[in-house]
């Protein structure tokens, strides 16, 4: 109770500041699917070099990024021995999937959070997804965008999502979901990554969050 007290607090300053602004702000938005969350970006908000996956998914309004572990998402059988080897730091994948619909129509309205960041907050949040990509991957990005060829990622598990290698190493204590929480941080969002293990943890800050925003109608 006196954590959701002290987030409770934290999630009014920080929608009393954006209120209070007179800086632009952008939607973040955040899907839950089971026991991973994705973070999304508007296609229209994205700036160099982000923007850069607009190539590589056409037609997109938005676009999801989500993080997992290399050896588990690669796997054609992800049986009980492979979800325990995830525990062991390894290699991670980047997830990006490019919707033409509305999250809460992709997603479902109670699986998606929609939540308002400061500009400048999106734009570190946009800088640190680019820097979890490897090196190796952005070049390609890169290159597709001056050559006008394919796609440059791994074929994704469903139309219109792709893998990308990571930089950055998945762990018992760096899932998906600490990944995620890190991505609002750079945000701005009141949270704190560490020991942000399962969805369930994220998902209840978040909706804490979203409906201190909600409380303050001059935000919209």
């Amino acid at each position: 109770m006196v954590l959701v007290g002290c987030l409770t607090v934290a999630g009014a300053a920080f929608a009393q500041a954006l209120s209070d602004s007179t800086a632009d702000t952008d939607t973040l938005f955040v899907a839950r699917r089971g026991w991973h969350i994705d973070v999304g970006f508007m296609v229209g908000e994205l700036t160099e070099p982000m923007n850069l996956f607009a190539g590589e998914f056409p037609g997109a309004r938005s676009v999801f990024f989500g993080f997992g572990d290399r050896r588990y998402l690669m796997a054609r059988n992800r049986g009980l021995p492979l979800m325990l080897l995830a525990l062991i730091p390894g290699r991670g994948l980047i997830l990006g999937t490019g919707l033409s619909a509305a999250p809460d129509a992709a997603f479902g309205s109670s699986e998606v959070i929609a939540l308002e960041v400061p500009r400048d907050g999106a734009l570190r949040a946009q800088e640190f997804v680019w820097d979890a990509l490897s090196d190796a991957q952005q070049s390609m990005l890169r290159l597709r965008d001056i050559t006008h060829r394919g796609p440059v990622g791994i074929p994704g598990p469903y139309e219109g999502s792709s893998f990308f290698e990571s930089r950055r190493r998945y762990s018992a204590v760096h899932t998906c979901n600490t990944w995620a929480a890190e991505v609002l941080v750079q945000a701005g969002m009141p949270l704190r990554s560490g020991g942000i293990i399962a969805a369930g943890q994220l998902w209840r800050r978040l909706q804490h969050l979203q409906a201190t925003q909600r409380a303050l109608p001059t935000l919209h």
